[in-house]
């Protein structure tokens, strides 16, 4: 993902937008290494197919090895200080764990979050920081939802793990995703989690 102007681009965007010597130099010297590879190790399908449809290489030098997670369960003394930390670990809630930027599409689980909140007790808590963390905020005031939105920033993993396993389900609606990291901690857990069915994701929901 790179910078423009304050915003980010995904990496499709960013090579339709820069079309000049110097970034063709610069994927020129990113790609010469994969083409004299003997073995490319990509971690989904997805992204095997992406390499294939823009590189001209022998398919048979694409492996995948999928990302992993640590399967190990907090502890008790992990969730007796996490129960202190965070007061609303009790309550109903569904969670997103990420990096705050637009391609996550943060602000459309929020306007979807308005519906509902008026007929339920559920809140929705948001783990993770980024270029997107003031607007996301001042998004959820002109909602009025500042007492159903949670901001807890960047946490520790073992707390995160804790807090996805409390909740009712963690919320991926990412627009692209190589093979999410978040979803396999939350399949981890055994806690159920509602995703984009798009790239990566595909393989993990068809799973």
């Amino acid at each position: 993902w790179y910078k423009d102007k304050g915003g980010e681009l995904n990496f499709d965007e960013y090579n339709k937008k820069f079309v000049n010597l110097t970034n063709f130099a610069r994927k020129t010297y990113r790609n010469l290494p994969l083409l004299f590879a003997k073995k490319i190790i990509l971690p989904s399908i997805f992204l095997r197919g992406y390499v294939k449809k823009i590189f001209p290489i022998n398919k048979k030098n694409l492996t995948i090895l999928y990302n992993s997670v640590d399967y190990q369960k907090a502890n008790k003394e992990t969730y007796s200080l996490a129960k202190k930390k965070f007061t609303f670990i009790s309550d109903n809630y569904f969670c997103i764990v990420g990096r705050l930027s637009k391609y996550k599409r943060v602000f459309s689980i929020i306007k979807a979050f308005s519906y509902i909140t008026e007929e339920t007790n559920y809140k929705l808590l948001i783990i993770g920081d980024g270029p997107e963390n003031k607007n996301l905020r001042t998004c959820v005031e002109k909602l009025n939802l500042k007492n159903k939105v949670i901001f807890t920033g960047k946490l520790e993993p073992k707390f995160v793990k804790v807090l996805i396993k409390k909740s009712k389900a963690l919320i991926n609606f990412a627009e692209y995703e190589g093979l999410s990291h978040t979803i396999l901690e939350c399949m981890s857990t055994g806690n159920p989690f509602i995703a984009s069915y798009i790239c990566g994701n595909k393989e993990l929901i068809d799973s």
